[in-house]
Protein backbone atom coordinates (compact mmCIF):
# COMPACT_ATOMS: atom_id res chain seq x y z
CA UNK A 1 0.00 0.00 0.00
CA UNK A 2 1.42 3.58 -1.54
CA UNK A 3 1.02 6.29 0.48
CA UNK A 4 -1.47 7.73 -1.50
CA UNK A 5 -3.57 4.50 -0.19
CA UNK A 6 -2.94 5.66 2.87
CA UNK A 7 -3.77 9.10 2.73
CA UNK A 8 -7.34 7.80 0.71
CA UNK A 9 -7.46 4.94 3.26
CA UNK A 10 -7.32 7.68 6.62
CA UNK A 11 -9.56 10.26 4.63
CA UNK A 12 -12.62 7.98 4.34
CA UNK A 13 -12.11 6.97 8.14
CA UNK A 14 -12.55 10.99 8.76
CA UNK A 15 -15.59 11.56 6.53
CA UNK A 16 -17.45 8.48 8.31
CA UNK A 17 -16.22 9.92 11.09
CA UNK A 18 -17.92 13.26 10.62
CA UNK A 19 -21.11 11.69 9.39
CA UNK A 20 -21.63 10.20 12.66
CA UNK A 21 -21.01 13.66 13.94
CA UNK A 22 -23.31 15.19 11.78
CA UNK A 23 -26.19 13.01 13.64
CA UNK A 24 -26.35 14.89 16.46
CA UNK A 25 -24.34 18.12 15.25
CA UNK A 26 -24.87 19.97 11.69
CA UNK A 27 -20.72 20.03 11.33
CA UNK A 28 -21.43 19.67 7.25
CA UNK A 29 -22.44 22.96 7.42
CA UNK A 30 -19.00 24.25 8.21
CA UNK A 31 -16.99 21.83 6.54
CA UNK A 32 -18.66 21.45 3.15
CA UNK A 33 -18.20 25.68 2.54
CA UNK A 34 -14.41 24.40 3.00
CA UNK A 35 -14.13 21.21 0.72
CA UNK A 36 -15.11 23.39 -1.90
CA UNK A 37 -11.83 25.70 -1.77
CA UNK A 38 -9.69 23.23 -0.03
CA UNK A 39 -10.40 19.46 1.48
CA UNK A 40 -10.70 19.75 4.88
CA UNK A 41 -8.93 16.41 5.77
CA UNK A 42 -5.85 17.77 3.83
CA UNK A 43 -6.10 21.30 5.56
CA UNK A 44 -6.08 19.65 9.40
CA UNK A 45 -3.11 17.33 7.94
CA UNK A 46 -1.10 20.27 6.93
CA UNK A 47 -2.13 21.99 10.49
CA UNK A 48 -1.27 18.87 11.85
CA UNK A 49 2.37 19.07 10.42
CA UNK A 50 2.90 22.75 11.34
CA UNK A 51 2.05 22.30 14.73
CA UNK A 52 4.80 19.37 15.36
CA UNK A 53 7.28 21.04 13.92
CA UNK A 54 6.34 23.93 15.77
CA UNK A 55 6.70 22.02 19.08
CA UNK A 56 10.44 20.43 18.00
CA UNK A 57 11.46 23.70 16.72
CA UNK A 58 10.51 24.91 20.50
CA UNK A 59 12.05 21.97 22.32
CA UNK A 60 14.72 20.98 20.09
CA UNK A 61 18.20 23.14 21.10
CA UNK A 62 19.69 25.45 18.12
CA UNK A 63 23.06 23.40 16.39
CA UNK A 64 25.84 26.55 16.60
CA UNK A 65 27.94 26.28 13.87
CA UNK A 66 30.55 28.63 15.35
CA UNK A 67 31.33 30.16 18.25
CA UNK A 68 31.98 34.72 19.36
CA UNK A 69 34.73 35.73 21.95
CA UNK A 70 32.48 37.41 24.62
CA UNK A 71 34.35 40.36 26.93
CA UNK A 72 32.53 41.05 30.18
CA UNK A 73 33.65 44.14 31.99
CA UNK A 74 32.90 45.15 35.72
CA UNK A 75 33.16 48.41 36.69
CA UNK A 76 32.10 50.37 39.76
CA UNK A 77 29.96 53.82 39.74
CA UNK A 78 33.17 55.78 39.26
CA UNK A 79 34.11 53.71 36.02
CA UNK A 80 37.14 52.52 38.01
CA UNK A 81 37.90 48.30 37.45
CA UNK A 82 36.00 46.12 39.78
CA UNK A 83 39.04 43.26 40.53
CA UNK A 84 37.29 39.59 41.95
CA UNK A 85 33.74 40.55 40.96
CA UNK A 86 31.79 36.98 40.72
CA UNK A 87 30.21 36.42 36.98
CA UNK A 88 28.00 33.78 36.77
CA UNK A 89 26.58 33.23 33.40
CA UNK A 90 23.16 31.31 32.06
CA UNK A 91 21.79 30.83 28.74
CA UNK A 92 19.40 28.15 26.65
CA UNK A 93 22.74 25.64 26.29
CA UNK A 94 25.31 27.32 27.39
CA UNK A 95 26.07 28.02 31.65
CA UNK A 96 29.02 28.85 33.62
CA UNK A 97 29.30 29.58 36.81
CA UNK A 98 31.39 31.20 40.01
CA UNK A 99 33.67 33.26 37.49
CA UNK A 100 36.09 35.69 38.92
CA UNK A 101 37.32 39.71 37.02
CA UNK A 102 40.85 39.72 36.94
CA UNK A 103 43.19 43.25 38.06
CA UNK A 104 41.40 44.81 35.30
CA UNK A 105 37.90 43.77 35.94
CA UNK A 106 37.98 41.70 32.91
CA UNK A 107 36.67 38.03 31.79
CA UNK A 108 37.13 36.86 28.33
CA UNK A 109 35.94 33.41 26.89
CA UNK A 110 34.12 31.63 24.11
CA UNK A 111 30.59 31.15 23.68
CA UNK A 112 28.37 30.06 21.23
CA UNK A 113 27.11 32.26 18.22
CA UNK A 114 23.08 32.52 18.04
CA UNK A 115 22.82 32.26 21.95
CA UNK A 116 21.35 34.80 24.30
CA UNK A 117 22.74 34.88 27.56
CA UNK A 118 22.45 36.34 30.89
CA UNK A 119 24.74 37.67 32.96
CA UNK A 120 25.23 38.93 36.46
CA UNK A 121 27.84 40.14 38.44
CA UNK A 122 28.52 40.60 42.15
CA UNK A 123 30.74 41.42 45.25
CA UNK A 124 30.36 42.15 48.84
CA UNK A 125 28.97 45.29 49.84
CA UNK A 126 27.77 45.89 45.89
CA UNK A 127 24.70 45.82 44.74
CA UNK A 128 24.63 43.42 41.43
CA UNK A 129 23.94 43.77 38.18
CA UNK A 130 22.39 41.60 35.89
CA UNK A 131 22.21 42.43 31.90
CA UNK A 132 21.69 40.45 28.77
CA UNK A 133 23.51 40.14 25.83
CA UNK A 134 22.73 38.43 21.92
CA UNK A 135 26.16 36.78 20.79
CA UNK A 136 25.47 37.70 17.07
CA UNK A 137 29.16 38.79 16.02
CA UNK A 138 32.65 37.38 16.36
CA UNK A 139 33.48 39.65 19.19
CA UNK A 140 31.11 41.44 21.73
CA UNK A 141 31.82 43.30 24.87
CA UNK A 142 29.18 43.79 27.85
CA UNK A 143 29.86 46.44 30.55
CA UNK A 144 28.24 45.82 34.27
CA UNK A 145 28.35 48.54 36.82
CA UNK A 146 28.77 47.87 40.60
CA UNK A 147 26.88 49.85 42.57
CA UNK A 148 28.23 50.27 46.69
CA UNK A 149 25.69 49.44 49.06
CA UNK A 150 24.33 52.02 51.42
CA UNK A 151 24.39 50.35 54.76
CA UNK A 152 22.62 51.72 58.01
CA UNK A 153 24.62 52.17 60.62
CA UNK A 154 23.87 49.84 63.20
CA UNK A 155 24.39 51.22 67.02
CA UNK A 156 26.84 49.36 68.82
CA UNK A 157 27.23 50.17 72.54
CA UNK A 158 31.17 49.87 74.59
CA UNK A 159 30.56 49.42 78.42
CA UNK A 160 33.83 50.74 80.03
CA UNK A 161 35.78 48.84 82.99
CA UNK A 162 37.94 49.62 85.46
CA UNK A 163 41.56 47.20 86.18
CA UNK A 164 39.40 46.15 88.94
CA UNK A 165 36.28 45.41 87.41
CA UNK A 166 34.20 47.34 88.54
CA UNK A 167 32.02 49.54 85.23
CA UNK A 168 33.17 53.37 84.87
CA UNK A 169 30.56 55.92 85.19
CA UNK A 170 30.66 59.65 85.63
CA UNK A 171 33.81 59.40 84.87
CA UNK A 172 35.63 61.27 81.46
CA UNK A 173 37.65 59.13 79.50
CA UNK A 174 39.79 59.71 76.58
CA UNK A 175 38.56 57.13 73.33
CA UNK A 176 40.68 56.35 70.23
CA UNK A 177 38.30 55.42 67.85
CA UNK A 178 40.19 53.78 64.47
CA UNK A 179 37.84 53.93 61.34
CA UNK A 180 39.31 51.51 58.86
CA UNK A 181 39.08 50.23 54.99
CA UNK A 182 38.76 46.46 56.00
CA UNK A 183 35.65 45.42 55.15
CA UNK A 184 35.17 42.91 57.76
CA UNK A 185 32.73 40.40 56.58
CA UNK A 186 30.66 37.53 58.36
CA UNK A 187 32.06 34.27 58.73
CA UNK A 188 36.17 35.91 58.64
CA UNK A 189 38.92 34.84 60.52
CA UNK A 190 40.49 38.16 62.46
CA UNK A 191 43.67 39.21 64.17
CA UNK A 192 43.51 42.20 66.70
CA UNK A 193 47.49 43.29 67.30
CA UNK A 194 47.30 45.49 70.65
CA UNK A 195 44.08 44.81 71.74
CA UNK A 196 44.38 47.14 74.64
CA UNK A 197 40.99 46.79 76.85
CA UNK A 198 39.49 44.69 74.00
CA UNK A 199 37.06 46.38 72.86
CA UNK A 200 38.24 46.69 69.18
CA UNK A 201 38.39 42.81 69.45
CA UNK A 202 34.86 43.24 70.75
CA UNK A 203 34.21 45.43 67.70
CA UNK A 204 35.50 42.44 65.47
CA UNK A 205 33.49 39.74 66.99
CA UNK A 206 30.37 41.63 66.75
CA UNK A 207 31.60 42.30 62.78
CA UNK A 208 32.53 38.59 62.26
CA UNK A 209 29.15 37.16 63.59
CA UNK A 210 28.76 33.76 65.15
CA UNK A 211 30.67 31.72 62.42
CA UNK A 212 33.88 34.03 62.60
CA UNK A 213 36.89 34.31 65.04
CA UNK A 214 38.65 36.80 66.41
CA UNK A 215 42.06 36.46 68.38
CA UNK A 216 43.74 39.23 70.24
CA UNK A 217 47.14 40.09 71.08
CA UNK A 218 48.71 42.86 73.90
CA UNK A 219 52.47 43.06 74.61
CA UNK A 220 51.27 44.53 77.95
CA UNK A 221 50.84 42.02 80.59
CA UNK A 222 48.16 43.61 82.66
CA UNK A 223 46.35 44.70 79.85
CA UNK A 224 46.12 41.41 78.40
CA UNK A 225 44.22 40.66 82.01
CA UNK A 226 42.12 43.48 81.50
CA UNK A 227 40.81 43.12 78.22
CA UNK A 228 40.24 39.48 78.97
CA UNK A 229 38.20 40.64 82.03
CA UNK A 230 36.23 42.81 79.62
CA UNK A 231 36.04 40.43 77.09
CA UNK A 232 34.44 37.63 79.43
CA UNK A 233 32.10 40.45 80.86
CA UNK A 234 30.72 41.19 77.18
CA UNK A 235 29.78 37.89 76.63
CA UNK A 236 28.33 37.92 80.30
CA UNK A 237 25.93 40.55 78.69
CA UNK A 238 25.37 39.17 75.47
CA UNK A 239 24.30 35.81 77.52
CA UNK A 240 21.36 37.60 78.75
CA UNK A 241 20.19 39.47 75.31
CA UNK A 242 20.06 36.43 72.85
CA UNK A 243 19.31 39.13 70.28
CA UNK A 244 22.71 39.80 69.88
CA UNK A 245 24.61 37.48 67.34
CA UNK A 246 28.60 37.21 67.57
CA UNK A 247 31.83 35.32 67.62
CA UNK A 248 32.57 32.58 70.11
CA UNK A 249 34.44 34.15 72.69
CA UNK A 250 37.75 35.42 71.89
CA UNK A 251 41.38 34.77 73.22
CA UNK A 252 43.59 37.25 74.19
CA UNK A 253 47.00 36.34 74.01
CA UNK A 254 50.17 37.70 75.43
CA UNK A 255 52.30 39.06 72.42
CA UNK A 256 56.26 37.31 72.44
CA UNK A 257 58.85 39.99 71.85
CA UNK A 258 60.44 37.65 69.43
CA UNK A 259 57.49 36.61 67.57
CA UNK A 260 55.26 39.05 64.82
CA UNK A 261 52.16 38.36 65.07
CA UNK A 262 50.48 35.22 66.08
CA UNK A 263 51.51 32.43 63.17
CA UNK A 264 50.26 29.74 65.46
CA UNK A 265 46.66 30.43 64.89
CA UNK A 266 47.74 31.83 60.60
CA UNK A 267 46.29 32.55 58.06
CA UNK A 268 43.48 35.73 58.99
CA UNK A 269 41.46 37.29 56.68
CA UNK A 270 41.93 40.54 58.41
CA UNK A 271 44.51 41.74 60.43
CA UNK A 272 44.01 44.69 62.63
CA UNK A 273 46.84 46.67 64.33
CA UNK A 274 46.93 49.56 66.79
CA UNK A 275 50.79 50.74 67.50
CA UNK A 276 53.12 52.20 64.57
CA UNK A 277 55.46 50.05 62.75
CA UNK A 278 58.35 51.55 61.54
CA UNK A 279 57.79 49.50 57.75
CA UNK A 280 54.97 46.99 57.08
CA UNK A 281 55.63 43.37 58.45
CA UNK A 282 56.57 41.02 55.79
CA UNK A 283 55.86 38.45 58.80
CA UNK A 284 52.30 39.86 58.91
CA UNK A 285 51.37 40.18 54.92
CA UNK A 286 52.74 36.24 55.14
CA UNK A 287 49.99 35.65 57.44
CA UNK A 288 47.00 37.07 54.91
CA UNK A 289 44.99 34.57 53.53
CA UNK A 290 44.99 35.48 49.82
CA UNK A 291 42.11 38.59 49.40
CA UNK A 292 43.25 39.42 53.18
CA UNK A 293 43.43 42.79 54.40
CA UNK A 294 45.63 44.21 57.13
CA UNK A 295 45.10 47.80 58.28
CA UNK A 296 48.54 49.10 59.88
CA UNK A 297 49.97 52.73 61.20
CA UNK A 298 53.06 53.04 59.80
CA UNK A 299 55.91 55.82 60.66
CA UNK A 300 58.36 57.05 63.39
CA UNK A 301 57.85 57.83 66.99
CA UNK A 302 56.91 61.31 67.43
CA UNK A 303 56.10 61.88 64.02
CA UNK A 304 53.41 62.27 61.66
CA UNK A 305 52.49 58.83 60.93
CA UNK A 306 50.13 57.27 58.14
CA UNK A 307 47.56 54.30 58.04
CA UNK A 308 47.99 51.67 55.58
CA UNK A 309 45.52 49.68 53.94
CA UNK A 310 47.55 46.17 53.04
CA UNK A 311 45.70 44.27 50.61
CA UNK A 312 47.03 40.52 49.82
CA UNK A 313 45.42 39.68 46.55
CA UNK A 314 44.62 36.01 44.59
CA UNK A 315 47.54 35.82 42.94
CA UNK A 316 49.83 36.94 45.66
CA UNK A 317 50.34 40.80 44.77
CA UNK A 318 50.31 43.72 47.33
CA UNK A 319 48.24 46.20 46.71
CA UNK A 320 48.72 49.41 49.46
CA UNK A 321 47.08 52.46 50.01
CA UNK A 322 48.14 55.65 52.44
CA UNK A 323 46.02 57.57 54.64
CA UNK A 324 48.61 60.48 56.16
CA UNK A 325 47.99 62.32 58.95
CA UNK A 326 48.46 59.76 62.28
CA UNK A 327 50.05 59.20 66.11
CA UNK A 328 50.11 55.82 67.58
CA UNK A 329 52.38 54.45 70.09
CA UNK A 330 55.08 52.40 68.74
CA UNK A 331 54.89 48.71 68.00
CA UNK A 332 56.76 46.69 70.23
Amino acid sequence: MGIRDIYYSIEEKYYKALDKINEFIPVYAVVDPIDKIIPTFLLLCIIAVLAVAGIAIMLIPPIHTGSSQLVIIVKDADNKPVYNAKVDISGPTFNQRDLYTDNSGRLVFDVPTGETLEITARKNLYTPDTKSIMIESAEQTLQLTLKKEELPPEPVTIQFISPSGSKLQGTKINVHIECTSGNVQPGQKALDIGSGSGWTTALLAYLVGPKGKVMGLEIVPELVGTGQANIENLYSVILENNRTRIAPMSEIRQARREVVGLPEEAPYDRILVSAAARRVPKELIGQLKPDGVMIIPVGEEGKVQRIVRVHRKLDGEVETEEYPGFAFVPLR
